[in-house]
């Protein structure tokens, strides 16, 4: 099988192919294009593959031990590109969580954003995937003091 690398530095590892016809080519370089290496910076290698520990209630992409690990359920490379951001997501989460939920600012931001989108508080990654992937403008309209704090943190980093 073919190895794949993101950003020719992380390994892209399949435990199992995509039950579907997805285009890891296009998914790496939609990525590459959109969000700057340096977030990545937690990561080691993505898995794909059938796991045990993800399903409809948990989603199709978890964070853990410095892998992202990706379900080979996916119908569509837009899904691909989502799971990825998500497991990145979470990765910025779990490094800096205390800048996101220690200020008060942020905090309310992303609770009123969630109560008036009907988000759960669970999807922290949603807003980082808009921010990064979607529509930057309007989430830095919407959530002007998280939005910068992650641009802060793009800017320290990169």
């Amino acid at each position: 099988m073919k190895t794949h690398r993101l950003f020719n530095k992380i390994d892209v590892s399949f435990l199992n192919s995509f039950v579907e016809e997805i285009s890891i080519e296009k998914v790496l370089g939609e990525i590459e294009k959109k969000i700057p290496v340096c977030l990545f910076s937690e990561i080691d290698i993505i898995y794909v593959g059938k796991f045990d520990f993800l399903d409809d209630e948990v989603g199709c992409s978890k964070f853990m031990d410095n892998a992202i690990y990706l379900c080979n359920r996916a119908h569509y490379e837009s899904d691909i590109v989502y799971d990825i951001t998500s497991g990145l997501a979470e990765s910025i989460e779990q490094k800096y969580i205390h800048l996101f939920y220690e200020n008060k600012e942020v905090t309310r931001e992303l609770e009123n954003y969630w109560n008036a989108d009907q988000h759960s508080t669970d999807n922290f990654v949603d807003v980082v995937y808009e921010f990064l992937i979607e529509d930057r403008p309007r989430v830095k309209q919407e959530l002007p003091e998280f939005s910068g704090i992650l641009q802060e943190l793009v800017d320290e980093i990169c």
